[in-house]
């Protein structure tokens, strides 16, 4: 027990030093690399008066460290500042959006992984044969493809040909009942597609190598049934490195839907993002990144305890 604590002490400690770096930097990206972070945000068409209002209300006549302290401090209590353009505040426009990110990334991941786990397993026991290679083929060739790719086939072939899905996905924050559910569908089917192969080949190469230990062996020698050797002692066993990867790729889910969301006009984080570097709306921007950046963090942290949780000899140790 003690190991465990002093492991899950570490690990924390190590997420909690990531967060301070990542905050730095995006504080550095944003105000002090600039030589005019006000005429960045602003344009170059801004106004002395309107430049001066900025500084005013941002607290750029403030040293850097300073800045930086009171811009972390009101971050952690959920200050996020105004808006530059819209002069909302951007809890307010960040907040709805994470949620809405988080389901659409949530439920793409949960339908992905039990689908990735059947495919890695399966082609995992027939190796060589055709119908490995014929799934191993689909999986490279889908993997290769760019998710706007996907994005795209599915808008033509559910919402132009069929015409049983919308063409956009507005309808997540606007609409109700069937049309928001709706609006949801091709985003989530779109990040599933593009997340089943990655997962299912790891899955695959992971089986493959747990399959050939002197364990296995060992379990099918003593006359083990093949399926309960397989689900109860090689799928366990090869799930440990595949957690990690689950837990970065979700991670990723919610910076890498970005391309998805603007494809879809799906009202999430990512489309904010976009619009916001664009229009050098630096306080939504500086949140958002922050967000991102725990995301990683957490998914990560919680990814190692997991993988402690799963492996009884790291417990051990």
């Amino acid at each position: 027990m003690a190991g465990i604590i002093k492991f899950g002490g570490s690990r924390l400690a190590f997420a909690v030093i990531t967060l301070v770096a990542i905050s730095m930097v995006t504080f550095l990206a944003t105000n002090v690399v600039p030589a005019d972070p006000a005429r960045v945000a602003l344009g170059k068409f801004a106004t002395p008066a309107q430049i001066e209002a900025y500084n005013e209300q941002q607290g750029l006549e403030e040293p850097a460290v300073k800045r930086y302290v009171i811009w972390v401090g009101d971050a952690i209590r959920g200050d996020w500042g105004t808006s530059v353009l819209s002069k909302q505040q951007v809890t307010d426009m960040v907040g709805p959006r994470i949620g809405r990110s988080l389901i659409l990334a949530l439920a793409a991941m949960l339908l992905a992984i039990p689908i990735a786990f059947l495919l890695g397993v399966y082609t995992a026991q027939r190796i060589g044969r055709p119908s490995d290679l014929a799934i191993s083929t689909v999986t490279l060739v889908v993997n290769s493809l760019p998710e706007f790719v996907v994005g795209i086939a599915l808008i033509f072939v559910f919402a132009v040909q069929l015409g049983i899905l919308p063409i956009e996905s507005s309808g997540a924050s606007m609409g109700s009942g069937i049309a928001q559910i709706k609006a949801y569908l091709l985003p989530m089917l779109t990040l599933t597609i593009v997340l089943v192969p990655y997962i299912a080949r790891m899955v695959r190469a992971s089986v493959r190598d747990i399959s050939s230990q002197p364990f296995v062996r060992s379990a099918a020698l003593r006359g083990v049934p093949h399926r309960g050797l397989v689900w109860r002692h090689v799928v366990p066993n090869a799930s440990l490195p595949v957690v990690n990867v689950i837990a970065l790729t979700m991670a990723e889910l919610i910076a890498g839907v970005v391309i998805i969301e603007t494809v879809f006009s799906f009202p999430g984080i990512g489309q904010l993002l976009v619009s916001s570097v664009g229009s050098k709306d630096i306080p939504v921007v500086q949140i958002i990144t922050l967000v991102i950046g725990l995301g990683f963090v957490v998914f990560n942290l919680l990814a190692d305890l997991a993988v402690l949780a799963l492996n009884p000899r790291l417990r051990s140790r």
